[in-house]
């Protein structure tokens, strides 16, 4: 019985390492996220960060170059992860006025639907075309 203390209580502690070694690499690709563009000179050009997996203390990142388009998924150890320089991010943001871009959608809407039936906006008036004939 002893024996399977002991080993229980050694996997407890590599677990226990592993997951203290997972928390520290989160911790330094904390920054590394989905729409995040980063440069340094392990790549020709800034990448914009689609997806990055933890291998171990390495990790992989997933994206695409912003000039060429060009795809890229290297496996990165923590110190080339040092030399990456963290641009900015390309999230929108969505603190525009409400109204005025409903308006724009109605327009839109509109313009369309003229194009389909030149009378529908008539329907939404509640005039009858009949009655457009007899007031022009």
């Amino acid at each position: 019985m002893e024996s399977f203390i002991s080993g229980w209580t050694f996997i407890q502690d590599r677990w226990a390492s592993a997951v203290r070694r997972g928390a520290e690499l989160k911790y330094e690709c904390a920054d590394l996220g989905p729409n995040t563009i980063v440069e340094g000179p392990i790549f020709p050009e800034p990448i914009e960060i689609s997806m990055t997996v933890p291998l171990g203390e390495s990790v992989k990142i997933i994206g695409r170059g912003l000039r060429t388009g060009r795809f890229y998924d290297p496996v990165l150890s923590p110190e080339q992860l040092k030399t990456l320089r963290n641009i900015g991010s390309v999230m929108e943001s969505f603190d525009g006025d409400a109204f005025n871009f409903r308006l724009g959608i109605e327009a839109l809407r509109l313009g369309m639907a003229h194009e389909y039936d030149p009378f529908f906006s008539l329907s939404i008036a509640r005039v009858d075309p009949g009655n457009l004939n007899c007031a022009f």
